[in-house]
């Protein structure tokens, strides 16, 4: 069965009514800290919202073709606007200049796992490289953590994966793109989980014997 790997992207990802349903909503905020709240990022960065706009990154790369930094700069421009076949294109470039940077690799595989479709519970092939890559370089990388516990719950792994989640949880910052991903692929995590357990019990019902109720005097 073909696995859902696109969440959105983890880019603008909306919690499901089904949050609410398992327990994992957060605390109401006050009308104070409402005000506060910071506005949200991508789910697991590229790091700060470029300032310039893409005609502006565009030429920064063809002043400086060499530089790792204009061809990142564009392509978490192009992953933040979902034009994520150019931000692969964009950070492959700048990876090859500087391959050291494990947020870049991190937001690679976003972006592949953007484009593409996996028919097996296994993670997508390019995806999966570029996230070793960046949990080599950084084994705390959130996005590429992420991924991979998602692939261990279509793995069957559903215990460690909820676990796991849970712990990440307590990293994320409350109201950002992060801490909406985790709640969301936890619910859609248990809401699995249910489907086939009511599947099973069905299953089981339907060869169960007949329960015969003693007769009188036996």
């Amino acid at each position: 069965m073909p696995r859902k790997w696109i969440v959105g992207g983890l880019v603008a990802l909306a919690a499901t009514g089904t949050v609410a349903a398992i327990g994992l909503t957060r605390p109401a905020a006050t009308p104070s800290t409402t005000a506060q709240q910071p506005r949200r990022e991508l789910l697991l960065p590229p790091p700060a919202p470029a300032t310039a706009d893409l005609a502006q990154l565009q030429a920064a790369t063809r002043r400086s073709p060499g530089s790792a930094d204009a061809w990142i700069a564009l392509g978490d421009y192009q992953l933040r606007a979902k034009a994520f076949a150019d931000a692969i294109a964009s950070y492959d470039k700048g990876l090859a200049i500087d391959p050291a940077r494990s947020a870049t690799w991190s937001a690679l595989g976003e972006a592949h796992i953007q484009t593409q479709r996996s028919d097996t519970a296994k993670m997508p092939a390019e995806a999966r490289a570029a996230f070793d890559k960046a949990l080599a370089l950084d084994p705390d990388d959130m996005r590429a953590n992420f991924y991979a516990i998602m692939e261990r719950d279509f793995l069957g792994q559903h215990d460690r994966a909820i676990g796991e989640w849970l712990q990440m949880l307590r990293r994320a910052p409350m109201g950002s793109d992060a801490d909406e991903a985790i709640r969301a692929a936890m619910a859609a995590s248990i809401n699995r989980n249910l489907v086939q357990i009511k599947r099973a019990m069905a299953d089981a019902t339907r060869v169960q014997p007949q329960f015969e109720a003693p007769r009188p005097g036996n």
